[in-house]
């Protein structure tokens, strides 16, 4: 394929799936067959289309990639290699808006061992019922493939698809159908949600934890999100128009050692409900040696323990236990509050719906500076109302450059 093409194809399908990726200019020539995607350092992959190319294309972002990157990219890269030598045909660019349903149906087939048609016929039919509507209502529905089913007697998911009651047989929630890998309809679940280690927004935690093993599940959601789930964890989303690959044990380590393990992932959970709330919100854990100097941007009225005001005095009440060990919907609830939740490094909420002042000229919205100015004292993490996610470090000395943890959507 040609290098040109190649580039247009990865920058419009890949590399939204990992914000803050870019395309380097120039190639690397290579004359023996290698791995379709593979590290060149943390920062950077190769990726390589195969056949006959004789060169790879490089790819980097300030955050490193993780293994699961990479897998997923060796899969994309392996999507491409199949197609290349339709490039001529009339319907190759219909082919490629496949390229990212059977990228992900590969990924997931390799872990879960369901067939890759059924995973891509899956993502297909939920990617048609989010443009509908039933009854003037949003479409939500939740599918789960169980490979150890092999005597299932029931109608297919193409046979039910066809029908119109088959819109509203699940909720986006606590009830799915579960299939067998030839699509054949097993049985009907209603789940609840347990404690377990499971990584996902609090609300789909129940759809989660049923794929852990070797099981695989699939959600539409009522905001028209399609979401993936194995392994006991959200792996992919479609939110806005876009694919996303959360990768959630690299992105805590990204977090640096702020805090403690429980902490760290307090956070990051609550991060992802409030992404998936869509209420938006800005969290910040700042250094032990910094907690004095909050007081330069963040007014007392704001702060908790002084219970200046009747917002500081109620949620000092409330907020009794440090921020890992509240439990979470107050988290995501205090977090959705207009301003900024500063919590410390050993989870001592200091404020919550502060009002940070930023320096003049700032840029990029009132969370965005926000965010970087209380960065200046650790880590602060943006959650914008479309659900993308930033992390913001403190910013290297003498440098006004924003220093990026990481991105998600």
């Amino acid at each position: 394929m040609d290098e040109t093409r190649l580039r247009s194809i990865i920058k419009k399908y890949l590399l939204p799936m990992f914000p803050g990726t870019e395309l380097l200019p120039d190639s690397i020539e290579v004359n023996r067959r290698v791995d379709f995607a593979s590290f060149k350092t943390p920062n950077k992959i190769i990726l390589w289309p195969g056949r006959t190319a004789d060169y790879r294309i490089l790819i980097q972002r300030s955050q490193p990639f993780s293994y699961t990157d990479v897998v997923f990219m060796t899969h994309f890269m392996g999507v491409i290699n199949g197609i290349i030598d339709l490039q001529n045909r009339v319907f190759f660019n219909q082919l490629l808006e496949s390229l990212i349903p059977l990228s992900i149906a590969n990924y997931v087939s390799g872990h879960t061992a369901s067939p890759v048609g059924t995973c891509v016929k899956i993502i297909q039919q939920l990617e048609n019922w989010a443009s509908q509507t039933y009854e003037g209502q949003n479409i939500s529905a939740s599918i789960g493939f169980d490979p150890s089913i092999t005597d299932s007697k029931g109608p297919t998911l193409d046979e039910i698809w066809s029908e119109d009651f088959s819109a509203v047989l699940t909720s986006s929630v606590d009830t799915i159908l579960v299939v067998d890998s030839n699509l054949h309809i097993s049985s009907f679940e209603a789940l609840t949600s347990r404690e377990t280690n499971s990584i996902a927004p609090y609300r789909m935690l129940a759809l989660a934890q049923w794929s852990i093993g070797s099981k695989s599940l699939f959600c539409l959601n009522r905001r028209g999100e399609i979401l993936v789930f194995q392994n006991g964890q959200l792996e992919f989303a479609k939110r806005s128009g876009k694919w996303v690959h959360y990768t959630h044990d690299s992105i805590t380590k990204l977090m640096g050692r702020v805090g403690s393990p429980e902490l760290r992932m307090s956070v990051y959970e609550t991060c992802l409900d409030v992404s998936f709330g869509r209420t938006g919100g800005c969290i910040a854990i700042i250094k032990s040696n910094c907690k004095d100097k909050l007081k330069k941007i963040v007014h007392d009225d704001d702060l908790l323990k002084l219970r200046i005001g009747t917002k500081s005095h109620c949620i000092d009440t409330i907020v009794n236990s440090p921020f890992h060990e509240i439990d979470r919907r107050l988290r995501q609830e205090l977090a959705a509050i207009d301003g900024a939740t500063i919590i410390d490094h050993d989870g001592n909420v200091l404020a919550v719906g502060a009002i940070v002042k930023v320096p003049s000229g700032s840029r990029g919205g009132a969370r965005r500076a926000s965010a970087l100015s209380l960065a200046r004292f650790g880590l602060a993490i943006k959650i914008s109302a479309d659900g993308g996610i930033t992390a913001f470090k403190s910013p290297i000395q003498n440098s006004d450059v924003e220093n990026i943890a990481f991105e998600i959507g």
